[in-house]
């Protein structure tokens, strides 16, 4: 057996220091290069409506669902503090969208994506997000001797009525000129929690004009328009677990959401696109 003198344990211990010490920054660098790729994700979403009612006339659907919390929820119109959002064909996902047009089977409502900074359950800030067809809010009232409005025609957000289409009247009847208040066909929030995987959180009221016996309600029917048809409200609360990179779909009678995430790895510019206006 060889005695370990000072000088030869100095020698032995000052490359495995330096070799260890070598790795751990090497490690280190690696996990920080790591977070600071999987810090920023972009999130781009396709919303559409399942024009299909038969899996939707199975469940009782209450008549008031409520509405979304948005305390708390980051207006995508703002322009939002901190994200970037796109909205435009050129999107990834916009060949899906088409095919989902192309099909007469779904009605895409909107089309668009967002960047943020990946955030745990506690600090996730939940996206306010508003589209497709515009409506009056109910009730209005309908007085006696009271001359009609003139017949409205929904809108879409970021499109151009028709000039040629027949007017749809969901007018109110009123003895004075009303500007009423609207109400969008999708409105809620998205939210993007980071954990050990991605989780998507959904909190959306998807508002559609039925007849009144298309659909079973609880605790009384929803409000009708002069013209006979029921504006019902329907809330969508839904939760995905999901992988970065990878195309995910949200299933729900009514509502059919394509989202995929991907990692960026340097911090966006906090000003809006330039295409600021939702695509159906």
């Amino acid at each position: 057996m060889i005695p370990m003198t000072d000088s030869i344990t100095q020698r032995l211990i000052r490359p495995l220091t330096l070799l260890v010490a070598s790795g751990l920054l090497l490690g280190a660098a690696h996990i920080k290069a790591e977070e600071s790729e999987a810090r920023w994700y972009r999130v781009e979403v396709v919303i559409f409506e399942n024009r299909d009612l038969s899996d939707a006339r199975s469940e009782m659907w209450p008549a008031n669902p409520g509405l979304p919390d948005l305390t708390a929820a980051e207006d995508l119109s703002g322009p939002p503090r901190g994200m970037s959002v796109t909205y435009s064909n050129r999107l990834e996902l916009g060949g899906a969208k088409q095919q989902l047009a192309r099909s007469g089977r779904y009605d895409p409502i909107m089309h668009f994506a967002w960047t943020q900074r990946g955030l745990d359950q506690r600090h996730a800030i939940p996206i306010r997000i508003q589209g497709g067809v515009v409506f009056p809010e109910l009730p209005i009232p309908s007085l006696p001797e009271a001359s009609p409005l003139s017949p409205m025609t929904p809108t879409v957000v970021g499109s151009t009525p028709n000039p040629g289409a027949e007017a749809t009247s969901y007018a109110i009847s009123t003895t004075a000129p009303v500007i009423p208040k609207v109400l969008h066909q999708l409105d809620g929030t998205l939210t993007l929690v980071l954990g050990r995987y991605l989780h998507l959180y959904t909190d959306l009221i998807d508002r559609r004009l039925i007849t009144p016996d298309a659909l079973h309600f609880s605790n009384g029917m929803p409000p009708t328009y002069d013209n006979g048809q029921a504006l019902a409200s329907f809330r969508v609360q839904l939760h995905r677990k999901m992988r970065s990179k990878e195309l995910h779909y949200i299933d729900h009678p009514l509502l059919g959401i394509l989202v995929k995430v991907l990692p960026v790895a340097v911090e966006p510019s906090t000003e809006p696109d330039a295409q600021a206006a939702p695509t159906t």
